[in-house]
């Protein structure tokens, strides 16, 4: 197979990249039998394999950007809410190297990002949420993420205890965007 006039080999191996990244294009080259990974699987000539199916997104789920995404159903009225602001992570990373950042560095970022699965209408109740989140609000969230964090999730859950979720539930969801952006070194 070509790929960009560089020739790719069939692989029957699953690497740890792939079982790690349902979508990871190697899976287009592979041609095991083993596709217990939960995810579409392409076929060298670009057909589909046996797809098993996606599990889709649950409402509070926490997770990277890009595997909410990839679970996501159309019409569910749910959103996926940066916490912090995608704009006060972007932001912070190119004031710590000092130069703006490459496409592929945002995109990566912009992937990789702790995000929580909401209604809508908590999304824009958030604190940054479309207008609301301005340049000046951008560069303070940039220059104190941890700070951020905590405003964005008091926010969600005042807007989710108002909204009668269970006050359990909301703390759990809480504490998950926390472990995930200490884990991540957004937070320390």
């Amino acid at each position: 197979m070509l790929v960009s006039g560089k020739s790719v080999a069939k692989s029957r191996t699953i690497s740890a990249e792939m079982k790690a990244d349902a979508y990871h294009p190697a899976w287009k080259n592979y041609t095991g039998t083993d596709r217990g990974v939960g995810a579409d699987v392409v076929k060298g000539d670009g057909a589909k394999a046996s797809v098993p199916s996606k599990t889709a997104v649950q409402e509070l789920e926490v997770d990277a950007q890009k595997n909410l995404k990839a679970r996501e159903v159309v019409g569910d009225g749910l959103e996926h809410d940066h916490i912090p602001s995608f704009a006060a992570l972007r932001t912070a990373k190119e004031a710590e190297l000092g130069r703006p950042l490459t496409e592929l560095e945002t995109k990566t970022l912009y992937q990789n990002s702790t995000a929580v699965e909401v209604p809508r209408d908590v999304h824009i109740a958030g604190p940054t949420y479309g207008g609301k989140n301005t340049p000046a609000q951008i560069q303070q969230d940039a220059a104190d993420l941890c700070g951020a964090v905590c405003r964005d999730t008091e926010a969600l859950r005042a807007n989710l205890n108002s909204r009668g979720y269970d006050s359990k539930l909301v703390d759990e969801t809480v504490q998950k965007i926390v472990e995930r952006n200490r884990n991540t070194g957004v937070i320390k």
